[in-house]
């Protein structure tokens, strides 16, 4: 069964000119109701002054193989699928550098939605270790929070090494949102 869903991708970075052609034919085959450059002269007219700029309905919201593309070939993306039915709007973002693309739930217009339950125990968490340093770890052995026990289990063996593993738990919980695709631009490789 399909279900078209809404979406809006834009991509940036660099893109080889001798894969115009094949980036048009993925494009075409993603996105139905489509809106955005699907000629060669329009995209090389957008190189160095935007990004590229879809709009359009994919089965599911997903662009699978346009964004397996992007990241093969190191361009930006950002696609941003809308609400339908039983499908929570959400924006999937990839950048080079990236190991995996992020996707993360958003409300209606776009904003990503940060679970207030997910960041008040970690928050509690950084405000002891402020105040109590090492000291405040026995306080949170048997908070309920899970990645709360995990960061409790790796400060009680490494201390010294606990603010990086912080920074993974608050990476997982704030998204990388992917509001800074950059312009597009010819890549001349043959």
């Amino acid at each position: 069964m399909s279900e078209p869903i809404w979406v809006n991708v834009k991509i940036g970075v660099s893109l080889p000119t001798f894969l115009i052609d094949q980036f048009i034919d993925l494009v075409e085959d993603n996105l139905s109701e489509l809106s955005g450059p699907t000629k060669r002269e329009e995209i090389e007219e957008l190189f160095g002054n935007d990004h590229l700029n879809y709009n359009g309905t994919a089965e599911y919201g997903l662009c699978e193989s346009l964004l397996k593309f992007c990241i093969q070939h190191n361009l930006t993306y950002c696609c941003e699928a809308q609400a339908k039915g039983e499908y929570s709007p959400d924006t999937t973002y990839w950048k080079p550098g990236q190991k995996e693309a992020t996707t993360y739930p958003t409300d209606s217009v776009g904003n990503a939605i940060i679970r207030v339950e997910d960041v008040r125990p970690l928050i509690k968490f950084i405000l002891g270790l402020l105040e109590d340093g090492d000291e405040a770890l026995p306080k949170f052995l048997n908070d309920p929070s899970a990645q709360i026990q995990d960061l409790v289990r790796k400060g009680f063996n490494d201390y010294q090494n606990l603010i990086p593993e912080i920074n993974k738990v608050i990476t997982r919980i704030l998204p990388i949102v992917g509001d800074d695709v950059p312009v597009i631009t010819a890549l001349d490789i043959h």
